[in-house]
């Protein structure tokens, strides 16, 4: 699951779900989870809070990302969030892929170009082909 791009500095949540070998809603237990920076094999920890059966829905999980600096994150790079111990149903989820992300990797770099592409008038104003927008 692709979680987006997010902005340095921003806290967010992702959620997601464990099911047992039926595929049923079930509970993660002794679950923890790291984010992997590209193709890193550096984990980083720090500002990842990870809430089994948020809200008392079984199954239904919750990381919870401050993405700063401090943290470890950095700008222009893309993560993989990783559950690094757990079970499920009495089955091991170390190493299941839980989402991907970004940090200023994606939409937002792409449209700090465009704004950065533009060539303004002294009016303000961008040019275009059929005059001023």
């Amino acid at each position: 699951m692709n979680a987006g791009d997010f902005r340095l500095g921003e806290t967010f949540d992702i959620k997601f779900t464990t099911i047992d070998s039926t595929g049923l809603a079930s509970t993660l237990s002794g679950g923890t989870v790291a984010a992997y920076p590209a193709n890193s094999t550096t984990e980083i920890t720090a500002g990842l809070t990870l809430t089994a059966d948020f809200d008392a829905r079984t199954g239904l999980n919750n990381v919870r990302i401050v993405a700063t600096s401090a943290n470890g994150f950095a700008v222009d790079t893309n993560y993989v969030l990783v559950l690094t111990a757990g079970t499920v149903a009495g089955i091991s989820v170390s190493g299941y892929v839980v989402a991907h992300f970004s940090v200023e990797a994606r939409t937002i770099k792409s449209n700090v170009k465009f704004v950065n592409d533009l060539a303004v008038t002294g009016t303000g104003v961008a040019p275009t082909p059929w005059g001023p927008v």
